[in-house]
């Protein structure tokens, strides 16, 4: 009877850090912007992105005047910094 309570009270707990863990799961969303001279997306509010690892093609990332449609992983670090890693995206307007 013991042992099966601890074994109850232990499956308890990994259904709990499952949840937990989808719960603070990020999703990717879509953002559009241009880029700025240091390689850093810029939104149409403004707001800049820093991109995290080799999230456009080099070819692409010289492309000053291109708009973007950029779908990523956002994120924000203790400093304010908003990281974006890319899992895809494509032009949408160039110059």
């Amino acid at each position: 009877m013991k042992k099966a309570l601890i074994g109850i009270g232990i499956a308890a707990m990994v259904l709990m850090v499952a949840s937990v863990g989808l719960t603070f799961a990020q999703e990717a969303k879509t953002i559009v912007g241009t880029l700025n001279e240091d390689g850093d997306l810029i939104d149409q509010n403004g707001t800049v992105y820093v991109i995290d690892g080799d999230g456009l093609s080099e070819e692409d990332s010289v492309n000053g005047d291109a708009v973007f449609e950029v779908n990523g992983i956002m994120e924000e670090d203790d400093e304010g910094t908003k990281w974006i890693t890319i899992q895809n995206y494509k032009i949408i307007e160039s110059e």
